[in-house]
């Protein structure tokens, strides 16, 4: 039976994936905006950011320099996993996209397994098998196929890099407070979001495009990265990074789901059926395998 930040640590890392799966939506309407890849990464990180040092400040004074490097390393995953996601959007459907990124869940305990030598359990190995069923029938379309674009490329770049990120948080998280170690994250992918946008952009953003985008990025700041990666470091302080990747991966089916509400794509049999596939993984997480027994019973 689960203790009860086991419990939290799920909800919280489900309410993540809620949030993530309305963002893709919100980075669309930026994308439509007119707003380059680049601005919408240096907004939404730099958001993010100075919330987290508004609310924050006490813990964020109190940073010690290996907690800042350990913070920058998360924070380097961070920022390239969403750079390929954003590019990767711009060339893709966002259901295409959210699907794919949800891949990362079968990258994380190969990751894990290659850094540390450690064989995971049979059931995160399995698992993400029935996960990438589910992502497989999410992004079939009938008479087309599962489809492969320059966008899917690299949204699945972005897929690696956000495994990287879960992966690094299984060995940042329990040694930096949480607070601390969100806050450095967010300072780090803004910091490199305002390079990528200075080295790549000639001409500065107009006032429509800033109408237009201010409301959607804004949401991409404050909810799916200030107020998510807060959540997400702070549930993997109970959550082996394995365990967070499937549950995390339900962002596929809530950014599905968030695109039917919205109107912007029909419900169908793929969503139903991919969406039971992830939650089924998500739910058997909880569930432990038996042991073999490595002893028989002696003869009287």
């Amino acid at each position: 039976m689960m203790d009860r930040k086991s419990a939290l640590a799920d909800g919280m890392l489900l309410l993540t994936a809620a949030i993530w799966g309305a963002g893709f939506s919100a980075t669309q309407y930026a994308i439509d905006s007119g707003m380059p890849s680049s601005l919408i990464l240096l907004m939404r990180f730099a958001v993010a950011a100075l919330l987290l040092l508004a609310v924050c400040f006490p813990q964020v004074r109190a940073l010690t320099r290996r907690e800042a490097l350990l913070g920058a390393l998360s924070g380097l995953f961070l920022f390239l996993g969403f750079f390929f996601q954003t590019e990767g959007q711009a060339r893709t459907t966002p259901s295409n996209c959210a699907f794919l990124t949800t891949t990362n869940v079968l990258m994380v305990p190969i990751l894990l397994w290659a850094v540390s030598g450690k064989r995971p359990e049979m059931k995160n190995l399995l698992l993400p098998v029935l996960t990438a069923a589910g992502v497989f029938v999410l992004g079939f379309t009938p008479g087309q196929g599962f489809s492969f674009s320059p966008g899917d490329g690299l949204s699945v770049a972005c897929a690696f890099f956000f495994a990287c990120h879960i992966a690094s948080l299984g060995y940042t998280s329990p040694r930096v407070e949480a607070r601390k170690l969100t806050f450095m994250q967010m300072v780090t992918a803004a910091a490199l979001s305002l390079l990528y946008f200075l080295l790549t952009q000639r001409a500065a953003p107009t006032g429509e495009m800033l109408k237009r985008g201010a409301l959607p990025v804004l949401y991409l700041g404050l909810f799916s990265t200030g107020i998510c990666f807060f959540l997400q470091t702070a549930a993997q302080r109970h959550a082996n990074a394995a365990k967070a990747a499937i549950f995390l991966s339900m962002e596929g089916v809530f950014g599905a789901l968030f695109s039917v509400a919205l109107g912007l794509e029909p419900l169908s049999w793929t969503l139903l059926l991919g969406g039971s596939l992830i939650f089924l993984s998500v739910a058997l997480t909880e569930v432990s395998l038996p042991r073999r027994r490595t002893s028989s019973a002696k003869k009287e």
